[in-house]
């Protein structure tokens, strides 16, 4: 049998133990690359988060402060709405209340003003709301819902005439009715009837102007709006 010199063995044996040193070299060399590339990355993500996470909170921060001072000013500008349209709302409905007394003040002495017979006292009265009603009317339509806006101008207008033409006919009969004829009969009663269609607009323009202040007051009926609506 042939045997291997030992010195060749001891060469192969010092050679086998180089590679094993090598092999331990290398893995704990990619154990301690593999750690530090972990820890590298470990440190880098929690970096990153941190990171995040404080340009989160910040963006949040600015983000509540920027909708707090928002909310401020909506607030300072609900306010200042609230007061200016209050002053408004005031203001239309002092309007709508003086008009609508005014009409009241006129109905109650309406049988006298227009009757040339009875004290001119009534007629006089009858003037003083007619002037201070176009006054009104001509300061303040602005404050107006439009619908009653229009009546109330047209009444301002008009009434006045009506009157006068309501008078001038009472009048006529009496001092000259015998002598008459038909036709201005006929004339006269058609300019009476044209003046009282214009008197008797001002129940439909109260029922308007108190429809309208109990919006303002906020206890309308249902009822009362949808018959101001037609």
């Amino acid at each position: 049998m042939l045997r291997t010199p030992a010195p060749l063995i001891g060469a192969l044996g010092g050679t086998m133990s180089l590679i094993e040193s090598l092999i331990k070299e290398l893995g704990t060399v990619a154990i301690v690359v593999a750690a530090i590339t972990f820890l590298a990355k470990t440190t880098i993500s929690h970096f990153f988060t941190r990171s995040l996470d404080a340009h989160k909170a910040t963006l949040d921060q600015r983000t509540e402060t920027a909708l707090a001072s928002y909310r401020s000013s909506l607030e300072r500008e609900q306010i200042r709405l609230q007061i200016a349209y209050g002053g408004v709302y005031q203001k239309q409905a002092d309007t709508i209340l003086e008009l609508y007394q005014l009409l009241a003040q006129f109905e109650r002495i309406m049988h006298f003003a227009t009757n040339p017979t009875k004290e001119s006292a009534e007629y006089k009265k009858f003037i003083e709301i007619w002037r201070r009603l176009s006054e009104v009317y001509e300061e303040r339509q602005v404050l107006l819902p439009e619908r009653i806006d229009v009546m109330v101008g047209e009444i301002a207008k008009l009434i006045f005439s009506a009157v006068h033409d309501i008078r001038r006919v009472e009048e006529r009969i009496q001092k000259t009715g015998h002598s008459l004829g038909q036709q201005q009969f006929d004339r006269l009663f058609a300019t009476q009837d044209q003046a009282y269609e214009v008197l008797n607009r001002i129940p439909e323009i109260k029922s308007e102007l108190k429809a309208q202040m109990r919006r303002l007051l906020g206890v309308h009926h249902s009822q009362d709006a949808s018959e101001s609506d037609a």
